[in-house]
């Protein structure tokens, strides 16, 4: 994954805030983040909800 992928700095951001993240299977589509199963869209949320990365929507 290139490092301009969001999901990427989403899961990145997450780390440096303190919390575990791990990808699951294949292709980066799940992520395990502090013992949870999450798909990429729902890592990109929690991350925009936490302040941090901003948010995609217009």
């Amino acid at each position: 994954m290139s490092a301009a992928d969001p999901i990427t700095k989403a899961a990145e951001a997450l780390a440096a805030a303190g919390h575990s993240v791990e990808p699951m299977g294949a292709g980066f589509a799940f992520w395990i983040v502090d013992g949870k199963g999450l798909s990429g869209r729902d890592l990109l949320a929690m991350a925009a909800r936490l302040g941090l990365i901003g948010s995609s929507s217009d």
